[in-house]
């Protein structure tokens, strides 16, 4: 089975996830500026699952990109709820590849 991933809350806590497989926090990269870091929430088995390692650099969601804007990338993240999809790209030892998370449908939240 594929897991699947649903948004969550976070971004006012300066980081965003996509329900309980992926956290995205920013992070100072090697040259001073700011990028966001994926890592495991909770499952780190499903976050691999995913395609994912510890430490890819989220690099564009559904081709609109974030490194230049953290608060912008948080934020897309957030809004990603309610999407059957969502394609991430992200950097992993200098290589930028795609990975889409299914999102499950569920009843709208409160």
């Amino acid at each position: 089975a594929t897991p699947t991933a649903e948004a969550g809350e976070g971004v006012a806590g300066g980081f965003a996830s996509i329900g309980s497989v992926i956290i995205a926090r920013p992070e100072a990269d090697a040259i001073g500026g700011m990028r966001l870091v994926l890592q495991p929430a909770d499952d780190i088995e499903a976050f691999m699952d995913l395609g994912l390692r510890p430490g890819d650099a989220l690099v564009a969601i559904d081709n609109q990109p974030v490194s230049s804007n953290i608060a912008g990338g948080l934020d897309m993240l957030a809004a990603a709820q309610g999407k059957p999809s969502v394609t991430i790209s992200i950097e992993r030892d200098g290589v930028v590849m795609p990975v889409t998370i299914s999102l499950p449908q569920g009843a709208p939240t409160e």
